[in-house]
């Protein structure tokens, strides 16, 4: 069961989004979502076989990256003599950080 108490139900969505992984649409699908918190990424991991899990990571690595550029962005833009030229995705950096570290409530399977 890993470090992370998870319930039943916790455990079999993660089942079903790795079965949704193992598939080519899967994956597909998979990379227009914001992804999985931490803590769901751990559980995932440890439950999923090696291809999917190794798919999951460069995904994580990729929307940290992104993250980590839009926030960087984020604090030189923010600036008030800057403020005007914070675009989407940098407005709400930090959030998707947070986000990714500690979950969401309102979480749509994929």
């Amino acid at each position: 069961m890993g470090t992370m108490v998870r319930t039943s139900s916790e455990q079999a969505q993660i089942q079903q989004l790795l079965a949704r992984l193992a598939t080519t649409e899967g994956q597909k699908l998979y990379t227009r979502t914001p992804g999985l918190c931490l803590p769901h990424l751990r559980a995932a991991i440890e439950m999923a076989p090696d291809p999917v899990a190794q798919f999951l990571l460069r995904e994580q690595v990729q929307r940290s990256e992104e993250i980590s550029e839009d926030l960087r962005s984020y604090t030189l833009k923010r600036d008030a003599l800057r403020r005007g030229l914070l675009n989407k995705q940098e407005e709400n950096a930090w959030r998707r950080a947070l986000v990714q570290l500690v979950g969401e409530r309102n979480v749509r399977v994929v």
